[in-house]
């Protein structure tokens, strides 16, 4: 190491605050395999961090070959938020350059890259578990699926579910096709229908993603990633075929394994603990260090922990000695209560969180977990009736809203034989039925709606309306229901109202995932047959975890409620673990297989089925999500029926818990008010902000409450020509315009357009016009699709530049526009700004900005000189200054005449 460099890498351990000496271990190991075990609170997203700042302040290495992997997007943007902050803590004038150049992904989004990039998937969309279900739903008679089940006659929605955890298995365990096309020919062909229909119809779902990665780089003739440093977080959730990935991507590289055995929540979907297990056996020249500092919780919640980790309920399995050490003085606050009945619960948890509130509190630093939502609905219900702010983290508890049911029996009110059922195993309500109940629900959820004496007529109108074709989409459908319901009354400024508006924009987008897959081939629209498709979707997803649920609320003081796999990763305050009853912990479910439709002999299913040990697991990570206060329950009676205290709360009660005393007794919570965490930088995509520049309130109810665009059956038609324009700029040695007609032919795919070849004619023609016009551009374009990051004070803004042309060192960063009707060149000019912005810092080359509008062939030039750049800035802080703040105001122009929010915007300018 030289000089230059000692002092760096002293620093990298030292500040902003002292690492301890297993972490210190941890970030200079130079171990080729090197496995960090983490117990909660341990510190281990500061550790790799550090870990890798001191690779990139210490290593020759490209940056580009340094990969960061964790397994949700709310991690990443965690990683990406402290390493940018470190960064430009310590940074050298380099440093901050570097930290912009890794790729931290999660693995999905890493696979994607992958195969996007080399793998020949350039022009596929990747499908959400959302619209795959809508899919099915749509489609599940033409690709074969009453075949699967006993009476080919008699179909069964729940087929749909055997079905997609069938491939789950398959995909996660990496079983062998064609062995299986042998044993179980009736479902391969099935699978094989509708690989061959996504592959169709350029889609790939995201448990086909692994696959196609590990089957490219397991090719003679792939391009390798070049991968030096590779970090793999939360490594004990991986299932078999991340595990085989993983190895390939290793080859070569240095691999840093992050996990703590002790946290296992996924065995469920494929995880396979054996993997973290066996992590020394598996590499012999591994290294393992353990963080056993815990810097959350108090020091009586780590003592509790300990003790929990050495009763009973783990005595199936202890899969590591790691005993927590409290790095945080503080009294006992871990209470536990207990009440006859789950409504008398929930009344005390509100009760209790107003008086911590009262206290001097927060609601936002206040979490009540539950192992599955359905034992919310009471808590929900009271800090419901006492306008308490809360959000429900997720994507479980859209149907747990009154004012989702509302809408969503009326929109199954529009199927010939509509029906919904409020909880799975109820009797449906029917037909006409709906519109009462609907009613009643929305008027209790909004009694301040005053709807028109004539709602009735009006809703009868608007049903003859939608199913007569006279909207054009669910979108269009949906709009004019919500103002028959006076949508347009909410007050975002009221928090109960605010959070209606958020979870009908939720359902909005559940909607157009139904619109997605009804559309998907161009098919001229059957309104009986979608009305239908959507009546049966809105009660498969209701029953189906995959439901969408209200967005997380983050600059909003409301208190958390969450399942406990949501809230992993997570810390808080206060936390609330209510209903410790057995049944619930550990769940009833435990050990029920799931159904197959193959042969599954030789394959370890029971563990899918989850364990005991599994629910034990996922009550150690509730108990330490809690800061300064841990607060136990559970009541005696279920409605009429008898309960038991959880096992895992009764041994747990002979440590050291402050027991209370029904309803009389509070905890004494002792608030601490140094003990928030540091703020992170906030993440923001460029085309947020410039949206948020545009209008405000669009920006809110279409990216923070979910309200859709416009759907059209030419939407992808920009990216398809952007894709063809790369594909032609890719292509060396070759005249650019002689290859136009072909490339369009192969690459340019619309999957809603009805006919495709007037769009491939139009595509043509655009594109040799934009070429005659501009003759040097495609020898000029030296980068394509290049991801950006700008890092600002406290937040971090992201994009992707279209292109970067070079004129003999003399640099431009070009977008492409269809035509300059999309956006207003304003917006177009803050883009090319930011850009450019960006790419100066790296390399100060970037001379010129421009922007070409494929239509008319034409490139207008952009200003990036400084004054320019320092006014793009200062309209970005202001963006992201609104935005922290909630700042929401709507810009009423004459903008509002083709702005896809207009029939429900209160502020519309149209008429």
């Amino acid at each position: 190491m030289s000089e230059d460099n000692i002092l760096p890498n002293m620093r990298i351990l030292d500040e902003p605050y002292p690492l301890s000496k297993s972490q210190c271990d941890a970030v200079l190991s130079d171990a080729d395999r090197l496995q960090i075990i983490a117990g909660p609170g341990a510190g281990k997203t500061e550790v790799i961090v550090r870990r890798v700042l001191h690779i990139l302040q210490s290593k020759e290495v490209d940056p580009e070959s340094i990969v960061v992997i964790t397994f949700t997007e709310k991690a990443v943007k965690k990683l990406k938020s402290l390493i940018y902050k470190r960064a430009e803590y310590f940074d050298d004038g380099s440093l901050l350059d570097k930290v912009n150049r890794l790729k931290i992904h999660t693995i999905d989004s890493y696979c994607k890259n992958l195969i996007q990039s080399n793998g020949g998937f350039g022009n596929f969309d990747v499908i959400s578990p959302e619209m795959e279900n809508g899919l099915l739903v749509r489609y599940c008679f033409n690709l074969g699926l009453r075949t699967l089940g006993s009476d080919p006659s008699k179909f069964k929605m729940i087929t749909i579910k055997y079905f997609l955890d069938t491939i789950d298995l398959i995909e996660n365990e990496m079983m062998d096709i064609d062995y299986l096309k042998i044993t179980d020919p009736s479902f391969m062909n099935v699978m094989d229908n509708y690989y061959r229909f996504l592959e169709k119809h350029r889609l790939m779902s995201f448990k086909m993603m692994t696959r196609a990665a590990i089957e490219y780089l397991e090719r003679e003739d792939s391009v390798k990633p070049h991968i030096k440093y590779i970090f793999i977080d939360e490594f004990q959730d991986i299932n078999k075929s991340q595990e085989r990935l993983i190895r390939l991507l290793s080859r070569g590289a240095q691999l840093t394994a992050v996990h703590d055995p002790w946290q296992v929540l996924f065995c469920w979907r494929g995880s396979n603990p054996s993997f973290s297990k066996n992590f020394a056996k598996t590499y012999q020249s591994a290294v393992t260090i353990k963080l056993d500092e815990n810097y959350r919780s108090r020091q009586a919640i780590v003592h509790f922990i300990n003790d929990v980790k050495g009763t009973s309920i783990f005595s199936s399995g202890r899969p590591v000695d790691l005993c927590l050490t409290p790095t945080r003085e503080g009294n006992n606050n871990i209470y536990s209560n207990e009440f006859p009945t789950e409504n008398a619960e929930a009344r005390w948890l509100v009760d209790s969180i107003e008086k911590y509130v009262t206290d001097g509190g927060f609601y936002k630093d206040v979490a009540v977990l539950f192992r599955t939502m359905k034992y919310s609905e009471p808590f929900i219900s009271e800090i419901r009736k006492r306008n308490i702010p809360y959000h429900i983290a997720g994507r479980q508890g859209l149907f747990i809203r009154t004012e989702v049911n509302a809408v969503a029996k009326l929109m199954a009110w529009l199927s010939p034989k509509g029906f919904f059922r409020e909880k799975k195993y109820e009797d449906s309500i029917n037909q006409d039925e709906l519109v009462e109940s609907a009613l009643s629900d929305w008027q209790t959820q909004f009694p301040e709606s005053n709807l028109d004496l004539k709602v009735r007529s009006h809703l009868e109108d608007w049903k003859q309306k939608a199913v007569s074709g006279e909207y054009d989409s669910f979108k269009s459908v949906y709009e004019a229901l919500l103002n028959i319901l006076n949508f347009k009354h909410l007050d975002e400024n009221e928090m109960e109202q605010r959070l209606i508006i958020i979870n009908l924009g939720q359902f909005s987008t559940l909607l157009n995932d139904v619109e997605y897959t009804i559309r998907l081939r161009g098919f001229k629209r059957n309104w009986e047959r979608d009305f239908k498709t959507l009546c049966l979707y809105l009660d498969h997803a209701k029953s189906s975890i995959f439901g969408n649920g209200s967005d997380e609320l983050p600059d909003e003081d409301s208190i958390t409620i969450s399942t406990i796999h949501q809230g992993k990763g997570l810390d808080w305050n206060v936390v609330y673990v209510p209903a410790l009853v057995d049944g619930h912990y550990p769940s009833s479910m435990v050990g029920r297989s799931k159904k197959y439709l193959i042969d599954t002999d030789y394959i370890d299913v029971e563990r899918y089925a989850g364990t005991v040990l599994d629910e034990a697991y996922l009550y150690y990570v509730a108990i330490s999500r809690a800061k300064n206060t841990l607060v136990l329950s559970h009541h005696k009676t279920n409605y009429v029926k008898e309960t038991e205290i959880s096992p895992f709360l009764n041994e747990c009660l002979q440590f050291n818990i402050i027991r209370l005393n029904g309803m009389s007794s509070f905890p004494d919570f002792q608030i601490d008010p140094n003990s928030h965490s540091e703020n992170e930088m906030m993440s923001y995509g460029l085309s947020e902000l410039i949206l948020y520049n545009k209008c405000p309130h669009l920006y809110w109810l279409r990216e923070k409450c979910g309200f859709s665009s416009q759907f059209s059956p030419m939407l992808g038609f920009g990216k398809a020509l952007h894709y063809s324009l790369q594909i032609i700029a890719s292509t060396s040695g070759v005249d650019p315009d002689m290859i136009v007609d072909d490339i369009v032919e192969s690459c340019f795919y619309l999957p809603f357009a009805p006919n495709v070849s007037i769009a491939k004619k139009k595509a043509k023609k655009m594109l040799h016009q934009y070429i005659s016009e501009n003759p040097d551009d495609m020898a000029n374009i030296s980068d394509t699709e290049v991801p950006i990051t700008l890092s600002f004070e406290n937040y971090l803004v992201e994009g992707k530049v279209d292109a970067v042309l070079d004129d003999d060192g003399s640099k431009e960063v070009r977008e492409y526009k269809t035509s300059d009707t999309v956006m207003s060149i304003d917006d177009i000019s803050l883009q090319v700004q930011a850009y450019a912005m960006e790419l100066n810092k790296r390399e100060n080359t970037i001379r010129k900005g421009s922007v070409a509008f494929l239509d008319k062939g034409k490139v207008d030039d952009v200003d990036i000189g400084r004054e320019s750049l320092d006014n793009a800035r200062q309209k970005l802080d202001k963006c992201v200054n609104g935005i922290q703040r909630a700042s929401y105001p709507a810009k009423p122009t004459e903008f509002c005449d083709n702005c896809d929010m207009r029939f429900i915007c209160k502020y519309t300018k149209i008429k």
